[in-house]
């Protein structure tokens, strides 16, 4: 097996033992919290816990449905998306690229931004695509009747995803650092990346491989920059009242 092979298969397996060390992280320190709110009310520490949850739903994704040594939720955008799309010119390095991009850099960036700045609309915004993911994981069994086992990734999605993501908008709607624009302005930044995600099947059909790691790329890190964006276009509130810990 050579390189790229080991890779291929090692990285769902590398972002269950980074989540692993999140999960540490985040329950039995403080490193990651803001100060003066417990945990659950925290916006950047619910900022970082986007990261694990995140990192084991590509584990089951990826990982957990592996068959005949090719991994099921691949063969399913192939048959779903390849009838309507050309996808002859889709590279396989899309599937790990747009994750890894998402999840072990854009989710972080967000997260650390934010706290940096002082903006938890920055920080929060991956969670409209966690959102998203989840109801769309939830619509394709529960709606179109889609087999659990051919929907990979359904269990954090529903179970882990949708009610997280829940959190996140009642603790901003109970907050006083956050109004109802900034709320939507992080789930639409999250929600438009999510749509950068379905444009990577298009643009392998007019844009060839290039066009489709430049906009992988550029979709994992959209949820921040989309936020940062809206924020300044919009004069979105976003007040400071959980601090961040002086460094």
């Amino acid at each position: 097996m050579n390189i790229a092979d080991a890779f291929w298969y090692a990285w769902p397996w590398v972002g269950l033992g980074m989540g692993i060390v999140m999960l540490v992280l985040l329950f039995a320190t403080d490193l990651l919290r803001g100060a003066g709110c417990p945990r659950w009310r925290d916006p950047y520490w619910l900022a970082w816990a986007a990261m694990p949850a995140y990192l084991v739903h590509q584990f089951e994704e990826y990982a957990l449905n592996v068959v005949d040594g090719n991994y099921v939720i691949i063969e399913q955008v192939f048959a779903n998306a390849g009838g309507i799309l050309d996808l002859s010119a889709l590279p396989m390095l899309h599937f790990p690229l747009v994750n890894i991009a998402l999840v072990w850099f854009g989710v972080p960036l967000a997260a650390w931004l934010g706290r940096r700045i002082g903006n938890p609309v920055v920080a929060l915004s991956p969670y409209g695509f966690i959102l998203v993911n989840g109801l769309m994981h939830v619509a394709m069994t529960a709606v179109r009747g889609v087999p659990v086992a051919l929907n990979p990734g359904f269990f954090m999605g529903s179970f882990v995803f949708v009610p997280l993501a829940v959190l996140v908008i009642v603790v901003c709607a109970r907050g006083d650092f956050m109004r109802g624009g900034g709320i939507a302005a992080f789930l639409v930044a999250g929600a438009i990346a999510h749509g950068l995600l379905g444009a990577g099947y298009a643009m392998a059909a007019v844009g060839g491989p290039t066009g489709v790691v430049v906009l992988d790329v550029f979709a994992g890190l959209s949820p921040a920059i989309l936020a940062w964006a809206f924020c300044r276009l919009f004069k979105v509130h976003c007040g400071d009242a959980v601090r961040p810990q002086a460094s």
